[in-house]
């Protein structure tokens, strides 16, 4: 037999479900460990550049604040002329100073070579109600009363002068003038009232924005790419497959090195079940380890063990059952033709063994002058029996010989008795057996007996026409003891004088005492019924009616006991 091909060696096996263990580790771990510190970072990113723009946008307004309070100063203290603009000199990031009186331009200080047209002066009033606005890149910073104005110019870029970090970039936002790098999608956002928040624009690439608003249409805004804000996230992601693709390398090297050490044995028990398959039971796993690999190869080897002994036994039952088989065979040598036919009568039998060898048996010797005929049941049955029988047969082929020099061996149901109980004796220990032996005087008709403990045979008188069991006569006289139980038993002869259609029936205790599949016994009384309700039938349909009836009884159920049963009919 071939062995069963491996498609798919337990080594691959080891390495898959290892390696499938360890990507859905690492998987999970990249995906809570990394996404986790990513929205923590989002988080951190978040607060950090809302509270960096806080205090900027908080810087800027008292920086404004600063300047209305310088104005504030300069009118309470009155400041004019050369003073004035000598004081303002001092003043880096001023222009100019301005005043208006009744919507009158009062005076204009130019500082640094500003120059402003009249038109540009006149435009200052359509904000006279704001304290900060922007035009043209130009701050306007002023303090308004209720009969003049006054104010500051300065420049946007020096006033809003800020620094861009390496994280985050800052920018200043005319909503009124798109005089500072504005956003169409950030200024929807201001505009519908988004500010102090902290949020992500995602136009034209994703950006995070915090903005503030320092006066009427103006805001500083802070940003920083969003992919450069999770940049440590992302390197943590890289490494982090990185890291896994080395693990996984690892791994399978050292899954290779020890697969080999842990599938070097299972190997080894695959080739040993191989020659199993090719009925090699004589080889033997040299694995000594203690572990479960190690059981089981003790198992294979004691299987292998078991079956040796096993493959002995049946080898030993087959022998057994050939020589039995053979002794089956012999022994139905000892058994006459079952139907034997004579002038005087006729002899009709059937015999039924519980295993392939018998203890029931029965024999005949035919004279010039008379018939002897034989039977009997060994205590128990299979092969010791068997061989009593066949010991029964050859002293009853012993007494046919002997009576060829003296016919007196056969002259009494007694002396033939006598003479194979001494037999029995000298051969059997432990075993009896029962028996009946009778003579039938071919001219007389007188027919004389011997009983050892067997099952009496059965008389029927033809001449009674309706009989009942009554009618059956029983043989019964000089019970003796059965044969083997002792070498000093005495066995007495009676006899009975037959008639032309009289009917002898011998049998065995098998048939009375077998059981059915319902534990029921078939019984003396359905048997003496069977033999009443075909008296007049020919003996061979008689037995045959017998047999039919007992097999529809016991219905195949396995037989306890041997029976025999012999029918005979004076002619």
């Amino acid at each position: 037999m071939l062995m069963h091909k491996i498609s798919l060696p337990i080594y691959l096996k080891l390495v898959f479900f290892i390696l499938l263990i360890l990507g859905i580790s690492l998987s999970s771990y990249i995906y809570y460990a990394v996404y986790i510190f990513k929205d923590d970072k989002v988080s951190y990113v978040f607060n950090s550049l809302d509270e960096y723009n806080k205090q900027n946008a908080l810087f800027y307004k008292e920086r404004i604040n600063s300047l209305l309070e310088e104005l504030k100063r300069i009118d309470k203290l009155d400041f004019s002329g050369d003073f004035l603009l000598s004081y303002l000199s001092h003043k880096r990031n001023i222009l100019g100073h301005y005043e208006f009186r009744e919507k009158k331009l009062k005076h204009f200080i130019s500082l640094q070579g500003l120059s402003l047209a009249q038109n540009e002066l006149q435009k200052i009033l359509q904000y006279k109600k704001e304290n900060v606005f922007v035009d043209k890149g130009m701050v306007y910073i002023q303090k308004i009363y209720t009969d003049k104005l006054i104010g500051f110019v300065v420049k946007t870029r020096e006033f809003f002068e800020s620094e861009t970090t390496q994280l985050y970039e800052n920018e200043f936002l005319n909503l009124n003038a798109d005089l500072c790098r504005g956003h169409k999608e950030l200024k929807k956002r201001l505009e519908a009232g988004v500010t102090g928040k902290t949020f992500v624009l995602n136009s034209p690439y994703p950006v995070i924005i915090s903005a503030r608003k320092l006066f009427n249409g103006f805001y500083f805004v802070t940003k920083t790419p969003y992919e450069k804000a999770l940049k440590a996230s992302e390197f943590l992601v890289k490494n982090s497959l990185f890291f896994a693709l080395l693990v996984a390398g690892l791994t399978i090297m050292v899954v290779l090195l020890m697969s080999s050490w842990i599938t070097k044995p299972i190997n080894s028990l695959a080739k040993l079940a191989g020659q199993f398959l090719e009925s090699n039971f004589k080889v033997r796993s040299t694995i000594k380890s203690s572990d479960e690999i190690g059981v089981l190869a003790y198992s294979f080897n004691k299987m292998a063990d078991d079956i040796n002994i096993y493959m002995g036994q049946m080898q030993e039952k087959f022998r057994l059952e050939e020589e039995i088989k053979t002794a089956q065979l012999v022994q139905t040598q000892f058994f006459p033709q079952s139907e034997v036919s004579h002038e005087k009568y006729f002899i009709k039998s059937f015999y039924k063994s519980a295993t392939e060898c018998a203890g029931d048996w029965w024999g005949n010797i035919q004279t010039s002058d008379q018939t002897i005929l034989v039977i009997a049941d060994v205590t128990g049955h299979g092969t010791p029996a068997a061989l009593m029988t066949a010991v029964l047969h050859s002293a009853l082929i012993g007494l046919k010989n002997m009576s060829k020099v003296d016919k007196n061996f056969l002259a009494s149901p007694q002396k033939i008795m006598n003479y194979l109980n001494s037999i029995f004796c000298q051969s059997s220990q432990n075993l009896n057996a029962t028996a009946f032996v009778g003579i039938l005087n071919h001219h007389s008709l007188e027919f004389c007996y011997a009983n050892a403990s067997h099952s009496a045979p059965l008389l029927l008188d033809h001449s009674i026409k309706n009989p009942t069991k009554n009618d059956l006569k029983p043989l019964l006289e000089n019970l003796s003891p059965r044969l083997g139980e002792s070498d000093l038993s005495v066995y007495k002869s009676a006899s009975v004088l037959l008639k032309p259609q009289d009917r002898l029936i011998f049998y065995t205790d098998g048939i009375i005492e077998a059981e059915n599949s319902d534990r029921k016994k078939y019984g003396q009384r359905r048997f003496l019924k069977t033999i009443l309700n075909s008296k007049d039938k020919n003996i061979a349909d008689v037995i045959a009616l017998i047999k039919a009836d007992f097999e529809t009884f016991y219905d195949k159920e396995q037989l306890d006991d041997d029976f025999t049963l012999i029918g005979l009919d004076i002619l």
